[in-house]
């Protein structure tokens, strides 16, 4: 069985998310994760399922790429947003925060952490994928040990 993960802040080493098990095969995406945006007046459905985090980078952010050309797609960590912890917090920035049911995500990283660091974009609005993406620059994914 494959150790499980977590998403740390750079900043401050603090845990922003549960442990989880990380998907890093395109199969495995293509398998667990709900690659379509949300339909209006539907049930919101996670991009990728509580317990999971899909790691979009090589082939998996790709095949992304392929299956969505001129669409910008995010490397990094991406996660349902029930597998954050209390330490994940909104920004103060309101302008990162629109959306009509949610943000967007399309303004740029609306989580902190809480030292305030830019740790990763919630899309949560009724037209978007639904899911949190990591900052590879302020995150690190580490097994656990």
């Amino acid at each position: 069985m494959m150790k499980q993960h977590a998403l740390f802040c750079k900043k401050c080493k603090t845990r922003l998310t549960h442990w989880l098990v990380p998907i890093v095969a395109d199969d495995q995406a293509q398998a667990l994760c709900h690659f379509k945006e949300c339909d209006p007046g539907a049930e919101p459905v996670d991009t990728v399922p509580p317990g999971y985090g899909l790691v979009m980078a090589d082939k998996v952010l790709q095949a992304r790429k392929d299956e969505w050309p001129g669409t910008r797609i995010q490397e990094g960590i991406w996660l349902s947003l029930s597998d954050l912890t209390d330490a994940v917090c909104y920004t103060t920035l309101t302008r990162r925060l629109s959306g009509c049911c949610g943000p967007s995500g399309i303004d740029g990283p609306n989580r902190i952490c809480t030292c305030g660091a830019e740790v990763g974009t919630e899309s949560s609005d009724c037209w978007t994928l639904r899911n949190f993406v990591s900052e590879t620059k302020n995150t690190e994914w580490k097994e656990q040990e």
